[in-house]
């Protein structure tokens, strides 16, 4: 995708979810969403953290690259306790905020890297549109699910990002989170083109397939992938399918946390 299209795709999806909000009577605010522990004004609540830091990063970025110094809105996040209607215009403004910051963005800045510790992701605007990308996409997904579609679909583009932030690493995550199992075990994801593997080998985690045979699959559509390794999903959900060992695939997130 062109930076142009990125851009693009993200605000679509962030718009989608302010429009879906601000169109929602107040009863549904309590809706349950995948999210543990939230409903909607939790999650309302919490893009009203994310949207700036995601702003204030790209903002960092830029002025690496320019040498320029970059405002922020520097906007705090508000609690699920507000009112609707200050939360929707909170979005409103914390979205206008970051729309003029990806406008700002050139395809320098997608390379470009922050200085410092970044661990295994690069912190450079690429990261920060792959992870804008995902963030609205899978809340997006979240909202349509606790308004009662739990067959809601994932855009491409957030495939693509959860994919890239999170599939391709699964290894990484799972070092980090350090629970490490008793015995060597091996999952597999398999979407329509997604293809993503975890290992213990009995010393260190892999993406790689366990070439000694015996790896439990887990199968559905990319959607379906995505929203497992996101956690919003378990491995009963009937868009899934499992080969092998159910009860180990219904670890997966115990050994790769989060988000």
């Amino acid at each position: 995708m062109t930076l142009d299209e990125r851009r693009d795709s993200i605000l679509r999806d962030m718009n989608a979810i302010f429009d879906r909000l601000e169109a929602l009577p107040e009863a549904a605010w309590k809706a349950t969403t995948p999210c543990k522990g939230w409903n909607v004004r939790h999650l309302a609540a919490h893009l009203t953290g994310t949207i700036p830091l995601m702003e204030g990063r790209l903002a960092a970025i830029v002025e690496q690259r320019s040498g320029k110094p970059q405002p922020t809105s520097e906007l705090p996040e508000l609690g699920p306790e507000t009112p609707r209607d200050e939360l929707v215009a909170g979005l409103r403004e914390r979205g206008d905020a970051l729309a003029s910051r990806l406008a700002s963005l050139t395809e320098e800045d997608v390379t470009t890297a922050l200085p410092g510790p970044g661990g295994f992701l690069a912190q450079t605007a690429d990261l920060y549109l792959t992870l804008a990308a995902s963030e609205f996409a899978i809340h997006l997904n979240d909202l349509e699910v606790a308004l009662g579609n739990d067959n809601a679909p994932v855009s491409p583009q957030g495939v693509v990002a959860i994919d890239a932030i999170m599939g391709s690493h699964l290894a990484e995550f799972a070092g980090m989170a350090g629970n490490t199992p008793a015995m060597p075990l091996s999952i597999g994801l398999r979407g329509s083109t997604l293809k993503r593997d975890l290992t213990w080998n009995g010393e260190s985690w892999t993406n790689t397939a366990w070439l000694n045979g015996g790896q439990t699959l887990v199968s559905g559509s990319d959607e379906a992938i995505s929203r497992f390794i996101f956690g919003r999903i378990t491995i009963d959900h009937p868009l899934l399918r499992v080969e092998g060992d159910a009860d180990l695939a219904g670890q997966f997130k115990t050994y790769v946390p989060g988000p």
